[in-house]
């Protein structure tokens, strides 16, 4: 009952508003999900896990979910780096010239990703060769490793 009662929170907050609401805005409603997510006791949705990213990614209409899943699971090393992005609850090792971007919680990261890719990513092109034509990573190998992760993950999509 407390799952359902959050994907019906999560989903009024993301449409009883109209899409272009200002920055500040969306920030308020993505607050209201992290405190949500922060008081269930339960962990069930607090914990990082491949289920809950994914029905994070889902509910934040995030395209290409099977390879965004693949990046978050490579950039943290399957949730379990030290010293990385995870440290600040950046599951996809967003950064500046200054560091990593740091979140409270690892959904502001997914919330971050689906602003990052509906500003950048037009929906034409291949997606893997979209993240090599933006540099999103320095490794050559990126987009192979993320198609080998693609293939051990397809179970939980």
């Amino acid at each position: 009952m407390r799952k359902f009662k959050l994907f019906v929170l999560i989903l009024i907050i993301l449409f009883a508003t109209p899409r272009c609401v200002e920055k500040q805005e969306k920030q308020e409603k993505n607050d209201v999900i992290i405190e949500e997510i922060k008081s269930d006791s339960t962990n069930q949705f607090t914990e990082l896990t491949i289920e809950n990213v994914v029905l994070y990614l889902k509910l934040f209409e995030v395209k290409h979910i099977d390879i965004v899943l693949a990046q978050s699971i490579l950039e943290t090393r399957y949730y379990k780096c030290s010293e990385c992005s995870l440290d600040s609850n950046n599951i996809f090792g967003f950064r500046s010239s200054t560091g990593y971007y740091s979140y409270c919680h690892y959904v502001q990261s997914i919330a971050d990703y689906k602003d990052w890719q509906k500003r950048k990513y037009d929906g034409q092109q291949n997606y893997y060769q979209f993240l090599k034509e933006v540099g999103y990573a320095e490794d050559l190998n990126y987009t192979n490793k993320l198609k080998y992760i693609v293939t051990q993950i397809q179970e939980y999509l």
